[in-house]
């Protein structure tokens, strides 16, 4: 049980199958085992990291504990500036649990099977779980940009991030968002809305002859670009959310890009992320760039 466990136990497990508290002191004192929590108990020869410390902390309920969002998301390996590691827990219901004042317990009246798995044998929200617990604390742009950082590197969990989302989206802020993004058809909605976002920025740059999704012959990819501007000789593409994006999407930009600038005009990106939290950046390169090409 205890090689399971990152070489550990908690009492309630020790007397499952008759070690008793005298039975743990009596190994304590002979330097055999170390006593971390207050209920957890490691063999001293065990290396240890934050996963080690982690999985003590999941043991040191009764029934157990969840490692969950910001440190589930470090299990399922995703980084994201705004959730920096820290050690946090899911607990089912209202029991104790039995850790120090660094460690974060978060609560839940339903915690249903699916919704958590073992991952490098510590006990943990599962990875559409996290997400959906995630929603609550962050602003609309930022879950969904940690939704595209998990969902690139897990592709195939999107279809189920998305039914999970759905299920539990009920009496949840933002989970609906994450429902949206996940969605079968979510390209196009999310494409349709960018453009929304992004039109009134080109139309504060000066640019009036703006002409969305319109063919420009000769260019690779059919020849179809985001925004066109004649007047400017101007092509932008608005890049939206990763894992909406597929290798052959991604070279097809590439060379309209290429071929583009080869022909003279000038070529622009931006993501997603600009559009929402750096407009101003935005109309700025646009403002420069015609500017230029006017000179």
């Amino acid at each position: 049980m205890a090689a399971a466990q990152h070489g550990q136990v908690n009492v309630w497990q020790a007397a499952d199958i008759g070690i008793t508290h005298d039975h743990l002191r009596r190994a304590v004192r002979a330097g055999e085992l170390q006593r971390v929590r207050p209920a957890v108990y490691r063999f001293a020869a065990v290396p240890v990291d934050w996963r080690t410390e982690l999985h003590a902390d999941t043991l040191s309920a009764p029934k157990g504990a969840f490692a969950a969002q910001s440190a589930a998301l470090r299990l399922h390996r995703i980084e994201h500036p705004l959730l920096p590691y820290r050690r946090e827990l899911l607990k089912l219901g209202t029991g104790l649990v039995h850790v120090d004042d660094a460690v974060v317990v978060h609560r839940t009246r339903r915690l249903d099977p699916q919704d958590v798995r073992e991952v490098n044998g510590i006990p943990a929200t599962s990875l559409a779980r996290t997400l959906v617990d995630l929603c609550r604390g962050l602003a609309w742009w930022d879950l969904v940009d940690v939704a595209d950082r998990a969902i690139c590197e897990w592709p195939s969990a999107r279809a189920t991030v998305h039914r999970t989302a759905v299920r539990l989206r009920r009496g949840r802020h933002g989970v609906q968002q994450l429902a949206d993004v996940t969605a079968p058809n979510a390209e196009a909605v999310f494409r349709s809305w960018l453009e929304r976002q992004a039109a009134p920025l080109v139309r504060r740059a000066g640019i009036t002859d703006a002409r969305w999704n319109v063919t420009i012959p000769g260019l690779a990819g059919a020849g179809l670009v985001d925004t066109h501007s004649s007047a400017h000789g101007l092509v932008v593409e608005w890049k939206g959310l990763a894992f909406h994006r597929r290798p052959h999407q991604l070279q097809r930009d590439s060379d309209k890009q290429n071929v583009a600038a080869s022909r003279g005009l000038v070529t622009l990106s931006f993501t997603w992320q600009d559009v929402v939290s750096r407009p101003e950046h935005v109309i700025g390169v646009l403002v420069t760039a015609t500017r230029r090409r006017a000179a």
